[in-house]
């Protein structure tokens, strides 16, 4: 079985799906500018099991647990006294949850296998539906929105026989390697302001930026020759390949987020942080179109949005005119009564930020030992 490599190039949250709440599963401690996620064992052991139930009422009023367990305790209460982990708090507005970054019990925090191949495969498939025009237009203009056939033109009948089932790659886990708690904003356009979004903010715990792992990857090309018959086999031909392919789809959509800021900074009023958001899309672009035949970097995660996450094949012009076009958007947004979008506002029209110096999030660079 041959290595790769993950680093991260911005912070990424891939989550439990579980949102920990302030004061009974993570507490803020100002001083250290962390926050613990509490070890039930711990703070049993400080204030005795005789006082749980005072414990539990503490909850139940939304009290202060901070307060309960340091006047049990001896000495200058520290995080690691309490926490099952510590997380550096990072953000800019503490909040009552904290979405839970995917963990294991021995290994700490990590990524699924199966979230960096399905980030590879939305790359690939957005660049060979383009070959598929026919189908890809029938897929956006019909009654319901769904690839399911695209899916099997582009990667097989079925389980069997996809494409993807070549790739054998492992769990990405970040052993060792404190996560961070940063705060998750969105972005949005109201008229011609693009503002954070006020009250709707969150706690994300997320793997830091500029941090790396080992994991398995191979590409089973024995297997692959046994099975011929499954399109677009040429895109495992060697790891090189793949890697070009998903690079040309990461270029594309920075090269296109980029044009899009540069045009709302002319027509629309931004923020100041949009400029520094730009440079570091620039920043990444070089860093893609610079990487090494063995390397690719895409993103993934939490904080992807709808671009990024879907491929942005349906936006591509080849394959719609304008009128079908704005049709597709109204579909897929399906705005409230009374408050649908006009044809000129662009799509999507949010962006999810983190309080980072640039904000983005979840880009990483796989190299392929």
């Amino acid at each position: 079985m041959s290595k790769a490599t993950l680093t991260t190039l911005t912070p990424v949250h891939v989550g439990s799906g579980q949102k920990l709440s302030a004061n009974s599963e993570f507490i803020y401690f100002h001083k250290q500018n962390q926050l613990a996620i509490i070890d039930e064992r711990k703070i049993i052991s400080i204030i005795g099991e005789d006082n749980v139930d005072h414990w539990v009422s503490v909850i139940d009023k939304q009290g202060d647990l901070l307060d309960l367990v340091k006047t049990r305790f001896k000495g200058e209460l520290q995080p690691e006294d309490i926490a099952l982990r510590t997380l550096d708090y990072e953000g800019d507005k503490l909040k009552d949850a904290l979405n839970e970054q995917i963990h294991t019990s021995l290994k700490g925090a990590y990524i699924p296998g199966s979230s960096i191949k399905g980030a590879i495969r939305t790359a690939v498939f957005a660049i060979k539906i383009l070959n598929k025009k026919n189908a890809a237009k029938r897929a956006l203009t019909g009654r319901k929105l769904t690839d399911m056939f695209l899916t099997k033109e582009i990667f097989g009948e079925n389980s069997n026989d996809n494409l993807f089932r070549f790739i054998q790659l492992g769990d990405a886990h970040f052993t060792g390697i404190d996560t961070v708690a940063l705060t998750g904003k969105i972005l949005n356009l109201n008229y011609d302001k693009w503002r954070i979004k006020s009250g709707q903010e969150e706690l994300v715990e997320c793997i830091p930026q500029g941090v790396s792992t080992s994991l398995s990857f191979k590409i089973d090309r024995d297997l692959l020759k046994k099975n011929a018959h499954i399109p677009n086999t040429a895109v495992l031909a060697t790891p090189g390949q793949l890697c070009k392919i998903v690079n040309t789809h990461t270029i594309k959509l920075l090269d296109d987020e980029i044009i899009f800021w540069e045009d709302e900074i002319d027509q629309c009023d931004t923020p100041d942080s949009i400029d520094v958001y730009i440079e570091r899309l620039r920043d990444l672009k070089a860093q893609t179109e610079s990487a090494k035949d063995n390397e690719m970097i895409f993103r993934m995660g939490f904080g992807s949005g709808w671009n990024f996450s879907t491929g942005a094949w349906a936006k591509d012009e080849s394959l719609l005119n304008e009128d079908k076009y704005n049709k597709f958007k109204a579909k897929v947004r399906k705005p409230p009564r009374n408050n649908s979008y006009g044809d000129n506002v662009p799509f999507p029209k949010t962006r999810k930020l983190v309080s980072s110096d640039d904000g983005l999030l979840g880009f990483v660079k796989l190299t392929i030992n």
